[in-house]
């Protein structure tokens, strides 16, 4: 049995024993990713976290809410830097799973992974190229009982972000179709069931990898980031209409997302 269908099968039980419980909106969210060194280009790279396993995960419930931190994880995770050599591998994941049940439950999730990736091009004359492949995965469902009164969010998101304004590195990424500059990828599977549908379930799940080559001028150090993050939120208003309606939208409205920050 698969852990959404566990978390589903959890919160039928809940109402069943529960009288005050007729109602359950349900997300559950997997990001994970794998940003692999091809070709270093003569040039010297290092990893090391921005965000740590654990260091900005959150999670919020009113209510009959409920709210799972279920994998977090990142390697390589060490004291420092670390050098990546041609075949070495960031990898990251982000897994977690939540439910709101009547009445007035709400829940929230987040689990936030991120890597610096620095490269130093020690020619004193030449630009350097260095070709990664970045392979990322998601599975993401939401469910609810009630297309008036509940809601919920998923989002497994991915993004290379933080490449100098300057130009002084230029980023390049090809998914079977060519090269193409770009000034960051961004990558956002979000799916969301709100008052203005009438479905009362969706996923989305794929794996895909992409070329990413990234340009260092001539006696440069550069760096980007590689996240990795999972976000849900589901909510079951009060059944009283106009307030439902109002907490809902402004919910759909609130869908979490995030931008790194290049220091």
């Amino acid at each position: 049995m698969s852990r959404f269908h566990r978390v589903i099968l959890a919160g039928l039980l809940t109402a069943a024993f529960h009288p005050t419980a007729k109602a359950i909106a349900i997300y559950d969210v997997e990001a994970s990713s794998s940003f692999t060194v091809i070709s270093t280009g003569g040039m010297v790279i290092t990893a090391e976290p921005t965000i740590v396993p654990g260091g900005n995960n959150s999670t919020s419930t009113t209510g009959t809410g409920v709210a799972s931190l279920d994998t977090d994880g990142q390697s390589p995770v060490g004291a420092g830097p670390v050098a990546l050599g041609v075949g070495d591998s960031v990898t990251q994941i982000s897994e977690l799973s939540g439910s709101a049940d009547a009445p007035g439950g709400t829940s929230a999730a987040s689990i936030l992974n991120s890597m610096l990736i620095v490269l130093t091009n020690t020619s004193l004359t030449t630009s350097a190229e260095a070709e990664f492949l970045f392979t990322y995965t998601w599975d993401a469902s939401i469910s609810r009982t009630s297309a008036d009164l509940e809601a919920a969010i998923a989002n497994p998101f991915f993004h290379l972000s933080g490449f100098a304004p300057s130009g002084a590195e230029t980023l390049e990424v090809d998914s079977g179709g060519g090269r193409i500059p770009l000034a960051e990828f961004l990558v956002d599977n979000t799916i969301d069931l709100t008052p203005s549908e009438a479905d009362l379930s969706d996923s989305t799940m794929g794996s895909l990898s992409v070329s990413v080559f990234v340009t260092v001028l001539a006696d440069r150090t550069d760096s980007f980031e590689v996240i990795n993050d999972a976000t849900g939120n589901a909510i079951h208003a009060a059944p009283a209409p106009a307030v439902a309606s109002l907490m809902l939208l402004g919910f759909a409205a609130g869908a979490w997302r995030r931008r790194s920050v290049r220091s």
